[in-house]
């Protein structure tokens, strides 16, 4: 089993909403067995809330409802963001959002059943004896601003199709390729006020590596000096269908794109650009930054020089941005 983390945001009015929970798992299993979830290591009366993506169709259950829908690979973004993106103004895209939010997603009086406290929740959702994915929930005010960054040859230096097909993936080998003064600059921003997310192409069931590496990522052999922690999204599919959407769709940028233009939907109306900036090493990163509703200046391009390109201005490295930290980031108070 394995899930990705999730994040929720609370409204002035009191209305939370949460983006999808991805949980993969045999589908035999869930014929069998019965969903159960604990929130920091507390049980709660709530079944059945998770969303199978499978290989062939992708099933939707909450609380004890199915909905059962039909795809070729990538059903949950073939029925869902696929027709949102292209023909659909801002307008009518949150409105297709947020229906599909009411009728998919869990809603307030489920979410508050949680009892999630601010901040980082672990959660684990158990399938009958033995068998456990945890992930985390972030429970955030629709205050928070938010930073995003890709992971392979943006935080590592080493791009995203070496570490898929690499047989010898291990945590040292890239914590000794990691970009320089990564860490300083996202540490920084993260103090004045912003949450930092990672958002990887790579499929679920490597959630569990992502997160280690994250963690073990040290520099100049400081053990406080570690990246900042923050919720981690991956595809919720297996890795040959992860590598068949970005060949076959055509469209390497479309899971950053919807994954991100979710998150921007959690937050309300008003609030035009939760998401601040975001760090890439592709053109399909920064085209789904933009895509998203990220200001074009504030979409980051890391060449592999370490050279870093904006719309507004280029600088040599990371350490060059983190000299301007306050003026491009500045404090944010919650």
């Amino acid at each position: 089993m394995s899930s990705v983390d999730i994040i929720a945001i609370k409204h002035y009015d009191g209305t939370i909403r949460t983006s999808p929970f991805y949980v993969r798992f045999r589908r035999r299993v869930l014929k069998k067995s019965q969903i159960k979830i604990q929130i920091n290591g507390d049980a709660t009366d709530i079944e059945n809330f998770c969303i199978d993506a499978g290989d062939k169709h992708a099933r939707f259950v909450w609380d004890n409802k199915l909905i059962h829908w039909e795809g070729e690979f990538w059903p949950v973004y073939q029925t869902w963001e696929l027709q949102a993106e292209a023909s659909m103004t801002n307008e009518k895209k949150r409105e297709y959002y947020t229906s599909m939010m009411d009728r998919l997603l869990p809603r307030t009086e489920t979410i508050k059943k949680l009892n999630l406290k601010e901040g980082v929740n672990v959660v684990n959702f158990i399938l009958g004896e033995g068998r456990v994915a945890t992930s985390r929930i972030y429970f955030w005010s629709c205050d928070q601003r938010i930073v995003v960054s890709d992971v392979d040859g943006t935080i590592t230096g080493k791009g995203e199709n070496f570490s898929r097909f690499s047989k010898f993936y291990t945590n040292h080998f890239y914590v000794k390729r990691i970009r320089p003064s990564i860490i300083e600059l996202y540490k920084s921003i993260e103090d004045n006020g912003y949450k930092v997310i990672y958002v990887t192409g790579r499929p679920v069931r490597q959630y569990a590596v992502i997160k280690k590496l994250l963690l073990d990522i040290r520099q100049e052999d400081d053990e406080n000096n570690t990246m900042p922690e923050g919720p981690i999204f991956t595809t919720p599919y297996k890795f040959y269908i992860s590598r068949a959407f970005k060949v076959r769709c055509g469209r390497p940028d479309q899971f950053k794109t919807s994954m991100l233009t979710r998150i921007k939907m959690l937050y309300p109306e008003h609030i035009n650009e939760p998401i601040v900036a975001g760090f890439g090493n592709t053109s399909t990163d920064i085209m789904s930054y933009k895509k998203s509703g990220v200001n074009p200046s504030m979409c980051f391009f890391v060449n592999k020089d370490h050279s870093v390109a904006s719309d507004r201005k280029n600088f040599k490295n990371y350490a060059h941005i983190k000299e301007a930290v306050h003026e491009m980031f500045p404090k944010h108070d919650r």
